[in-house]
């Protein structure tokens, strides 16, 4: 976690977590909307989820005025996992790659 020195970092940090919340809940709630069987539950769950979208773009905009877009760690995450996989398909097309020689001179 990174250090908050001032008011503003706490903010920052507080808007990133919340925002990672709405992403989540944004993911989760189509899933939810299909699997609801009474009609009413998925009006609720399709109105909460049109309110939750409008939630992340505010908070969007709020960091835009506050001097730009920040990176969540929930999507910092996802690059390192994507990086993973394709360094790690990599490796796997390389048939030199792991033997004790695989050092090019």
């Amino acid at each position: 976690m990174e250090k908050l020195i001032d008011l503003r970092d706490l903010l920052k940090h507080e808007i990133l977590d919340l925002h990672s919340a709405e992403e989540q809940i944004i993911d989760a709630l189509p899933v939810m909307i299909e699997k609801a069987n009474n009609k009413d539950l998925k009006a609720a769950l399709t109105e909460h989820l049109k309110i939750t979208e409008k939630q992340k773009e505010r908070l969007e905009e709020i960091q835009m005025q506050m001097g730009g877009r920040w990176r969540s760690r929930r999507w910092r995450r996802k690059k390192a996992g994507l990086l993973f996989k394709v360094v790690w398909r990599w490796r796997s097309k390389m048939p030199w790659y792991g033997r004790p020689d695989h050092r090019r001179q």
